[in-house]
Order: C-alpha cells, then structure tokens, then sequence
C-alpha cells in the first residue's frame, strides 16, 4: 500500500468521526430531555423509526371525575317520591274576637323598633264530628319592619257537653293586606287530656295547619286542617 493511499484511507476515516461526533452532539441532547419510567423505559418515542418501534410506551391511566356514573334526576326523585305531605279534612273552624289585648314597643338586636302585642281571645268553635267547643288562649304578635307579622301562642278547646279539653300550641306568620286585614297561615300542634276513649281524643298528638283572617277590629275567623 502507497503512502498515499494510507494518508487518503485515514482522510476518510477522520471525516466518518467528525461526522459521528456532530450527530452525538445534536441527539444526546434530545435524549436527556426525554423523561425515563422506573423501569428505564421511555415514556415517549425517538424520532427513529426503529426506535419508535422497540420503545415500551407508558400513559399514566387517571380516572376523570366526569366519567363517574352520576344518579338521574329521575333516580334522584324515585329515591325521595316517598317525602310528601299531605292536607287532611277539616279539624275545626269558627269565628272571635279579642277579650284582652296589650301592646308594647321593644327594640331588637340591630336596634330596629319592632311592635309587639300580646292579645287574648275567646271564640265559639266547631270540632270535626259536629262538637261545640269554646276555643281560649293567649297569642304574642310580633310585627317586624317588613311588615310580616310572626305570631305564636297556646290554647285550650272545652267542649260544650263534656267539658273535655284538649290543649294546642300554635305558630304562625302573615302579613296585612291594604283593607287592614291581617292573614295568616301556619302550624298547630293539639294534646288531649283524655288520651283514649274521650270525645277529643283523637285530636291527641295530631297536627294541623291553619289559614285565618283577622279585621281591624280584631274579630276572626280561621280554619285548622289535619296535616298527614
């Protein structure tokens, strides 16, 4: 072999490494960017071919909230169709007045003057079944600056031929109309003294829910229904 053909063949040969090491230095680069598994795989392909071919792919699997199976709103309202109420006969109606009233101004918390009054009454009252009753008791009104009126009290209905008696308390909350009538409507919740066997007896524990309306003179009339 010439000197001249071993000078030519190491020409070449130095050329190959030259072009070896600036390809080295343009991939290693890349290849220190591309994140490594716990078991050295990659998580994403060379730009190779064949590498793209010999590469185990890893996709963490996260389960989206929005895939999970959500109840209907007819499951929903299939699981709480058993939640009603509902509105019975009628418990007692009659008609009053006022056989004692007192008024008084307070202030409240945030300071507001609220009117405040305390009214006694007595009516004549028909229970369910045709008794005659005399209904009696003692109300606190509360008239608030929106002009909503919250009132709650206690009474006793005395029938007229046994004298039997069955206590309720009350609740209620109403508002006054231009014609200076107040209405109201709320919940009534009745205890008898003869808890078996007597003629109010089966007012024991029952609830009702009532609507009355009360002139300006004070006189009333209300109704009370059975509430199951």
């Amino acid at each position: 072999m010439t000197k001249n053909n071993i000078l030519s063949q190491t020409r070449v040969k130095k050329a190959k490494l030259n072009h070896l090491l600036i390809v080295t230095s343009l991939i290693l680069p890349l290849l220190l960017l591309i994140p490594m598994g716990s078991d050295n795989t990659l998580f994403m392909a060379d730009f190779s071919p064949d590498i793209l071919a010999q590469t185990k792919v890893q996709v963490p699997y996260v389960e989206s909230t929005s895939t999970k199976a959500m109840p209907s709103a007819a499951q929903t309202t299939s699981e709480h169709s058993t939640i009603n109420i509902t509105i019975g006969n009628l418990i007692l109606e009659g008609e009053g007045g006022p056989s004692g009233l007192r008024g008084l101004r307070i202030l409240d918390e945030e300071g507001d003057k609220r009117l405040k009054m305390e009214v006694s009454y007595l009516a004549n009252v028909t229970i369910r079944g045709g008794i005659h009753a005399t209904d009696m008791g003692t109300m606190l009104s509360t008239t608030h600056p929106n002009g909503t009126v919250y009132s709650e009290g206690q009474g006793i209905l005395t029938s007229a031929a046994t004298g039997e008696m069955a206590m309720y308390n009350f609740q209620g909350l109403g508002q006054y109309g231009s014609d200076g009538t107040l209405r109201n409507h709320g919940s009534y919740f009745f205890k008898s003294s003869i808890p078996t066997g007597g003629e109010l007896s089966f007012l024991n524990n029952m609830i009702g829910v009532y609507a009355d309306r009360i002139d300006p003179s004070g006189k009333g009339i209300a109704k009370i229904w059975e509430l199951k």
